[in-house]
């Protein structure tokens, strides 16, 4: 299907402008007829020839034309299904529209393509028609922006019924070409017309945009394009996907250069000394990385060729070796390996013409990671060179060359095919600044590849990619830009940066006036004219661009720019600009964006401003107007409101005018000015009619100039008095010629020579009697200080006086008598001190009275204290935060023991039954429903107290959906386990017939469904093996209790549990346990392990506890079912309430009495 071309060419027949049909029949018409197109062919100019029309609507028909030779434009045929059908490669669909250029112009009910005409002129018609005699170039448009390069165009026109002599020339248009018919005939008689516009082939382009546009010429489009015989300016980015070729020799600064110029520039400054560092990643670590063949081309057309090597093996060397090098032509091959020579050859060698010293630093010199190959000594020719790296990157190689002529351009080389590198590259550095080569990343072997190096960076010209050190001065006429953020404090900032750190404060004016008691027109309106501002800095606020919106129809404040300007606003000058128009307004130097709130914005209730435009001008006529019968005639109310942003000074003075020419009679009765800066604000002297020449009047209006008294108070003014509460320092010393009349008053230098220097008050020697700062004088007389003199001297002589801070310092060292001190250094005591106090807190210090008194004299302990090498008998509880260890076997039942000990003892009982039950509570699908997560539990880790771990070896294949019954498992005991251990799922008649080996046992476990039948299968998990082999996961879409989930029966373990490791499955990173618990059973005792949160992967339950070695426990119940014997009687204070609880004395007693005291009263009746 041939692609239409997006374009905004058009085929238009008109008249030309100015023209009209000059005829005098409103029921005159023209036909356009055979209308032919051609368009660019790859074998030339093929024929757009008519295949099938549709009129949509009156005023558009459609075409659908071809290139097909076998199409007949006469037998064309209206049919709806062009406008949507599939086009062939040979077809396209064309639009056509009659356009109306004057309100005269008709388009007719016939303007439709019909059926041949019967004149006897063939071909399909257009027909234009006009209302009356003078109707003008009703012009028909077929819209060839769905047809590809079109290059000429042909038409005729039939008159018919015309009443005319004659009509204008017809024009055809093209992409802004244009050729016309001279006048022709029409009346009662047939003429015809027709007009060739040969159109140059390959005049219209298709750009990126896709529209067509015309190469040269005066069509539309023309001047768009780059010619290649024309002088242009090209205002618009181009960016070559290949880089454009110049043979000429630039000549100013901002021509063109080549690289060869810039070449020529850089070698220019040759001598080079060049130092090339190859850095290699190999693919893995220890990998070697082999290359040979290599050859390094210089940027003035020749290539280095080494011809001299020393003959040090790389191992062996610990100091670059050396070589020589010579250059040839580029195109010369290389056919020898350089000669190898002893080191002691360089030192006498003769460098000849063009031959050049360098050296090889081998790889392990470099880096001590990186290991040589010892017969490996060069890469070049059929040489090869190699290394080992156990990092990631790493210089593999270093080659320094003296005294080039040239800079490095390029170094080819092959790499071996078995040791290839994940990455290789080069850098050159010693021309001027470092450059680095493009990077080979996985490169094949065997086959040259390149390494090339930009020389344009290093011209010394200031580059866009690199880092660089700018020593010369650079003066920018256009500043430079950055949308960086400086994060170093030696790095530049931009403008941006510097206003975040000091935001434009806002800065606004409120101009208030009050209205006349009258009711009449008088007191109804209030304005002012002539407004002008000042700032501080002697510059003007000058308004350029003012919001179009009327003061009587704003709702919001309007928008404004201003420019600080050196001269101060003309009247009328201000433009009017629509309210998008700011939107995209960039902001020149010294211009500023503010807004301006009308007196409807600021006080609708109260007042409003003037309808008629040339009333509400804010800077030059405003008149405001009370909505309402006003309570307080007199009160402030808002006329006008300036804001702005961003001023480089604050407001000095408003300039402004009461009344205005065309309503002198209607002044404010008051008015005033509030200005904001920031958080600053002023107001203004109140003006009112008591004020001379305040009022207008026919002949005279009033101008204010009214100050705002907005200046900084943390700033140093010049002329209003301040009380400065910081300390200033003066780098140039103030300068004052006033003469000091107060105590407090500064004094300057003349002031001081003249009272206390000799010399008239230049400043000469003091007098004799005068105490000096600055030379050696010897007081003979008391001098008395109402304030103590300071010094922060430390004295050195006994006859110095001190300060108070030696002193202080001084007594700071002193042990002293009567006072309370805290003693950091070390006192040591020839003779000890004593003491008679009786200590009373524990950090007192006691005497040897009150120790002996403790815990006995003469070095025997006393009987309250316990001593660590004496044998004692403790009566009193001690209770231990940290057990204790003991490291000896008891040999007395009144021993206490360790845990080793009871293993030993759990031991020599051989065995037990251990049962070991895994419960699991779940929680809600995190997406809210009420579908519950997986319990699940993978790869079990169990370890027993001896420290052995179960590893389980054989399950039943079982799968999960199929369980009924308990299956059965072996394992055996192992030092360790991997991190997912996992069994062999075997059939369940396996177990029935298997002979455990040594160190193996059988178990049996039972899973989720058997134990709890509200667990439901997830289907995914239905795998043999579970937990063992796979996960073992089922839902429980009833609750979140935590309910048995899995349960292993251990016969004959060798010892207790003393731990698991438990793991839950994961989905999308959720746990889906949210609570599980290990309990272990061993005969009538149990111990268990809550986890009541989402259990991690994986997770450590301890179990072992004493209960688990079956001695009668202090804390829980348990049955005895062997014989105690009880050498002393147990004791307890509870009371007896069932028939099997044993008694006390007590309760015996209490029994027995009561007893007794019935059967004496029962005695007592009987008599």
């Amino acid at each position: 299907m041939a692609e239409f071309i997006k374009s905004s060419t058009e085929v238009i027949l008109h008249q030309p402008s100015g023209g009209d049909w000059d005829v005098y029949s409103s029921t005159a018409s023209i036909y356009l007829i055979n209308l032919v197109m051609h368009i660019k062919g790859v074998d030339g100019a093929k024929e757009l020839k008519l295949k099938k029309y549709h009129t949509k609507s009156q005023g558009e028909t459609y075409f659908l034309l071809s290139t097909s030779p076998d199409v007949d434009s006469n037998n064309a045929t209206d049919d709806a299904a062009i406008l949507t059908q599939d086009l062939a490669e040979d077809e396209y669909r064309v639009c056509a529209y009659a356009q109306k250029v004057q309100k005269n112009d008709s388009i007719s009910s016939e303007y439709s393509l019909i059926k041949p005409a019967t004149s006897g002129y063939g071909g399909y018609r257009w027909q234009l028609r006009s209302r009356e005699a003078n109707g003008r170039h009703t012009k028909v448009v077929f819209d060839a922006a769905k047809v590809p390069t079109l290059v000429s165009v042909k038409c005729g026109m039939w008159g018919q019924d015309q009443y005319g002599t004659s009509c204008t020339p017809f024009v055809i248009e093209v992409n802004g070409f244009t050729a016309q018919t001279s006048r022709f005939h029409t009346g009662n008689y047939v003429g015809e017309a027709t007009l060739n516009v040969p159109l140059p082939l390959n005049m219209l382009v298709k750009r990126d945009d896709g529209l067509l546009y015309t190469l040269g010429g005066a069509g539309a489009g023309g001047g768009n394009f780059v010619t290649t015989d024309k002088e242009q300016l090209i205002t618009g980015k181009k960016t070559f996907s290949k880089v454009p070729q110049v043979t000429a020799k630039p000549k100013e600064a901002t021509d063109v250069a080549t690289v060869g110029y810039v070449s020529g520039l850089l070698n220019a400054k040759a001598p080079y000394d060049v130092t090339l560092d190859f850095k290699v990643e190999a693919l893995a670590a220890g990998n070697w990385v082999v290359y040979s063949n290599m050859e390094i081309n210089l940027d003035n057309g020749k290539k280095l060729k080494c011809i001299h090597i020393d003959n040090t093996q790389p191992t062996s060397a610990n100091a670059p070796v050396k070589a020589v090098f010579k250059a040839i032509p580029a195109t010369e091959a290389i056919n020898a390996a350089p000669t190898e020579q002893a080191p002691t050859f360089f030192d006498t060698y003769q460098l000849q013409d063009e031959e050049y010293l360098g050296t090889l630093t081998y790889g392990h010199i470099l880096n001590s990671q990186l290991q040589d190959y010892a017969s490996y000594k060069d890469p070049f020719h059929t040489n090869q060179y190699g290394t080992t790296c156990t990092i990631k990157e790493a210089t593999q190689l270093r080659i320094s060359i003296s005294e080039l002529p040239a800079a490095v351009s390029k170094v080819s080389l092959k790499f071996d095919s078995s040791y290839l590198p994940k990455t290789f590259k080069a850098s050159m550095s010693g021309v001027g600044m470092d450059v680095t080569s493009n990077v080979l990343t996985n490169p094949s072997g065997n086959t040259p590849l390149e390494l090339l190096f930009d020389v344009v960076k290093l011209t010394g010209l200031v580059t866009l990619d690199t880092a660089q050190t700018i020593t010369g001065a650079k003066t920018f006429e256009k500043l430079p830009k950055s949308e960086a953020t400086p994060v170093d404090d030696h790095e530049l900032v931009n403008k941006a940066y510097v206003d975040s750190l000091h935001p434009k404060k806002e800065s606004s004016l409120t101009i208030f006036g009050s209205f006349f008691d009258n009711k009449s027109d008088g007191g109804t309106w209030i304005s002012y004219s002539d407004l002008k501002i000042s700032l501080l800095n002697g510059a003007h606020l000058v308004p350029i661009y003012l919001e179009n919106t009327a003061a009587s129809r704003a709702t919001e404040p309007v928008k404004v720019i201003f420019k600080v300007s050196n001269t101060p606003y003309v009247a009328n000058s201000v433009q009017a600009q629509a309210k998008d128009w700011f939107d995209t307004y960039v902001l020149k130097e010294n211009e500023c964006l503010g807004s301006i709130s009308y007196a409807r914005v600021l006080d609708i209730e109260n007042v409003d401003s003037h309808n008629y435009a040339n009333l509400s001008r804010p800077f030059d006529e405003m008149l405001v107007k009370r909505v309402k019968d006003l309570a307080d005639m007199h009160g402030e109310y808002p006329m006008i409101k300036f804001t702005v942003e961003g001023l480089p000074a604050k407001f000095s003075t408003v300039n402004i005018t009461i009344a205005t020419p065309n309503y002198r009679t209607n002044p404010p009765y008051s008015l005033y000015v509030l200005a904001t800066d920031g958080d600053n604000s002023y107001k203004s002297k109140v003006y009112n009619k008591d004020d001379d020449n305040f009022s207008a009047d026919a002949s005279n209006l009033t101008k204010l100039s009214i100050p705002i008294g907005l200046a900084d108070p943390s700033l140093v003014t010049l002329h209003t008095q301040q009380e400065l509460t910081a300390l200033k320092t003066f780098k140039v010393l103030p300068q004052s010629e006033a003469v000091p009349a107060d105590d407090k008053d500064l004094v300057n230098k003349k002031y001081v020579d003249e009272k206390v220097g000799a010399g008239a008050g230049t400043g000469g020697a003091a007098p004799a009697n005068m105490v000096t700062t600055d030379t050696a004088q010897n007081i003979t007389e008391v001098k008395t200080f109402d304030k103590l003199p300071k010094s922060s001297v430390e004295p050195t002589d006994d006859t110095e006086l001190v300060n108070k801070k030696y002193v202080d310092d001084a007594s700071k060292k002193v042990v002293t008598l009567a006072d309370a001190q805290t003693i950091t250094g070390v006192k040591t005591f020839n003779a000890l001190p004593q003491s008679s106090v009786e200590p009373a807190t524990d950090t007192d210090l006691v005497n040897k009275k009150y120790v002996d008194a403790k815990v006995g004299g003469g070095g025997a302990a006393g009987g309250n204290v316990m001593t660590l090498d004496t044998e004692q008998t403790v009566t009193a509880v001690k209770t231990f935060n940290t057990a204790p260890n003991i490291g000896v076997l008891p040999t007395d039942k009144k021993h206490a023991v360790n845990v080793d000990y009871l293993s030993k003892v759990f031991a020599q009982k051989g065995s037990c039954d251990v049962e070991l039950l895994i419960s699991v509570g779940v929680g809600k699908n995190h997406t809210g429903s009420g579908y519950f997560t997986l319990g699940s539990l993978s790869y079990p880790k169990i370890q027993l107290e001896n420290g052995k771990w179960l590893k389980f070896i054989y399950a039943d294949n079982t799968t999960a959906s199929n369980v009924t019954n308990k299956l059965k498992a072996v394992y055996k005991l192992v030092d360790s386990l991997e991190q997912y251990p996992t069994a062999e799922v075997k059939p369940t008649s396996f177990f029935d017939s298997y002979h455990l080996q040594e160190g193996e046992y059988l178990c049996e476990y039972t899973c989720s469904k058997q134990l709890d039948p509200l667990w439901e299968l997830e289907a995914i998990y239905d795998a043999p093996g579970c937990p063992f082999k796979f996960p073992l996961a089922f839902h429980n879409k009833t609750d979140t209790k935590v309910r048995p989930f899995f349960k292993i029966e251990f016969k004959g373990i060798p010892a207790p549990i003393r731990e698991c490791l438990l793991t839950a499955n994961t989905e999308g990173g959720v746990t889906k346990n949210s609570k599980t618990y290990a309990k272990m059973t061993i005969g009538s005792f149990s111990t268990e392990y809550k986890l009541d949160q989402p259990l991690a992967e994986p997770t450590t339950f301890p179990l072992l506890s004493l209960e688990c070695y079956e001695f009668v426990s202090t804390n829980i119940a348990q049955t005895i079912s062997a014989l105690k014997t009880f050498t002393a009687l147990p004791q307890s204070e509870a009371t007896p309430a069932d028939e099997k609880d044993l008694v006390t004395k007590k309760f015996l007693d209490a029994a027995i009495a009561e007893l007794d005291k019935r059967i004496k009263a029962l005695e007592a009746t009987k008599i």
